[in-house]
């Protein structure tokens, strides 16, 4: 499971979008997650309507009906591009979201700990938190805590769970900031495979 985690934008609403296709497109994350405790979306450049009355349908299906393979390439790009934030799922302050990954770990995603029921404390494997004044990863007892941080101090964080956690920090300009390996406690990991004699 691959999973991007986006801290509060603060004032820079205008980098969300553009962090949001990084996630999607180079980082090909399965889910994206906004940790915030605003809603940056209503500030969002939105997209005129006439964009999808029929006429604009039919001029763009022509278009691209005649259009090259690199064109429709283009085209693929820039569409996910300006959609990026349709994907985006957002936690706001009461919020908790609760996501077991294929390796049979169990996330919890929230704003605050203070939303969290005393399970989500106790049997969370991976605890994300969005409130944060600075990005997170560290081992507590046998949880890892995470969290993005806001976008002034970084902000992109890019999770790979696997056998162990792969973590990638980045800031708003999607501009590398550590990438780091945490292992998962050995109660945290799966049974192993028996085989058949």
């Amino acid at each position: 499971m691959r999973v991007a985690l986006l801290g509060p934008v603060g004032d820079h609403v205008d980098a969300l979008e553009p962090v949001a296709a990084f996630c999607i497109g180079p980082m090909a994350v399965d889910a994206l997650y906004y940790l915030g405790d605003d809603n940056p979306f209503v500030l969002l450049p939105k997209v005129p309507d006439d964009v999808y009355s029929e006429r604009a349908f039919w001029g763009q299906s022509e278009r691209l009906m005649s259009a090259t393979p690199q064109e429709l390439e283009s085209f693929v790009r820039e569409w996910r591009r300006e959609h990026a934030c349709d994907g985006i799922e957002r936690l706001d302050q009461t919020l908790v979201k609760r996501v077991r990954s294929p390796r049979g770990h169990n996330w919890v995603l929230c704003y605050s700990s203070r939303n969290l029921s005393p399970s989500d404390q106790s049997e969370g494997h991976v605890l994300v938190y969005g409130n944060s004044p600075e990005w997170i990863l560290q081992r507590s007892g046998e949880q890892i805590l995470v969290a993005p941080g806001p976008f002034e101090s970084a902000g992109v964080m890019v999770l790979d769970d696997t056998d162990s956690l792969m973590v990638d920090v980045f800031d708003r300009r999607c501009e590398p900031v550590v990438h780091r390996r945490l292992d998962f406690a050995p109660s945290m990991l799966p049974p192993p495979m028996t085989t058949s004699p």
